[in-house]
């Protein structure tokens, strides 16, 4: 839903940067520089961490199979998921779960 009165109510991030590329350009810069830019954390794991929050906060992870995140989202001493990535999911689980729910409708914490 758009809150924009310049764009239609169904209007997405797409129509957003469309309409107002000046804007987008920045945005799409510190993305860029975000996900891809030097870390300790390869673009794949921060694609992950991204992905991961996403699922906290709407209960969907675009673009990560269902099976990857099933595995993410168990506890965080899961040996399912990668150790380095262990800490950075459970604070992920500890500052969204207060908020989120699991699909199965448990607390995510």
């Amino acid at each position: 839903m758009s809150f924009l009165r310049s764009l239609k109510p169904e209007a997405g991030l797409l129509q957003v940067f469309q309409a107002f590329p000046e804007a987008a350009r920045p945005l799409l810069n510190y993305h860029e520089v975000l996900m891809r830019g030097e870390s300790p954390f390869s673009p794949a794991e921060r694609e992950l961490i991204a992905a991961y929050v996403s699922a906290l906060q709407t209960g969907v992870a675009l673009g990560i199979s269902a099976k990857v995140m099933a595995n993410v989202t168990s506890d965080a001493e899961d040996a399912n998921a990668d150790e380095r990535m262990r800490p950075v999911l459970a604070f992920a689980r500890k500052y969204y779960g207060r908020r989120c729910r699991s699909s199965s409708g448990r607390r995510l914490e």
